[in-house]
């Protein structure tokens, strides 16, 4: 891309290589992203971004869950929405799953 901003996505940056002409009008969503320089914005490299997760809203919530037994004074369910929210962090930092080679 020869875009000042390379998170922007322009018809110019679309067009196919192979000189045909026809636009491309759909972008393949992954999970990669563009590293650039910092001064330049120059492509680096494409790092690969972490999976999605549902555990760090579940971990947010649990959290909440804590404080707010905390303050209303109910310890005992306090006590169960840490036990969950460790849960919740444990299963987070648990294996990712592994990604394809690429070719």
């Amino acid at each position: 891309m020869s875009n000042q901003h390379p998170g922007r996505v322009l018809a110019q940056d679309l067009l196919p290589q192979d000189g045909s002409g026809e636009m491309i009008t759909a972008v393949p969503v992954s999970q990669e992203t563009p590293a650039t320089s910092v001064l330049d914005a120059n492509w680096d490299e494409v790092i690969d971004m972490p999976s999605d997760s549902p555990w760090p809203i579940v971990t947010a919530l649990m959290m909440s869950g804590v404080f707010a037994m905390l303050l209303t004074g109910h310890l005992v369910a306090m006590c169960v929405f840490l036990g969950l929210m460790a849960l919740a962090v444990a299963a987070w930092h648990g294996a990712e799953p592994e990604h394809e080679a690429a070719t």
